[in-house]
């Protein structure tokens, strides 16, 4: 899936936007995960490819993770977040 997120702080792919903010070019507390879910969810209701909803739903479930984790009280280490995460998939 190719579509184009446009936000605030970003307008690109949906996997440039979790691979800018794995590489902590892009902080996830600058986005807010409900306006790329609007966008997304009309793409996927057209999408006939079990595949590539579901890669997509990996990448939203991933950014989803990430952000509950830096919202708790405490020091989050995002590299470890992420590399638990590549370790799961």
């Amino acid at each position: 899936m190719r579509s184009i997120i446009e936000l605030e702080c970003f307008r690109g792919p949906l996997e440039v936007l979790l691979s800018l903010v794995q590489s902590e070019e892009l902080s996830l507390t600058r986005i807010r995960l409900v306006e790329i879910l609007d966008q997304v969810m009309a793409d996927l209701e057209l999408l006939n490819d079990l595949n590539e909803s579901g890669d997509v739903l990996i990448v939203l479930s991933t950014l989803l993770e990430l952000k509950s984790k830096l919202m708790l009280p405490g020091e989050v280490n995002l590299q470890q977040e992420i590399e638990a995460l590549k370790e799961d998939l």
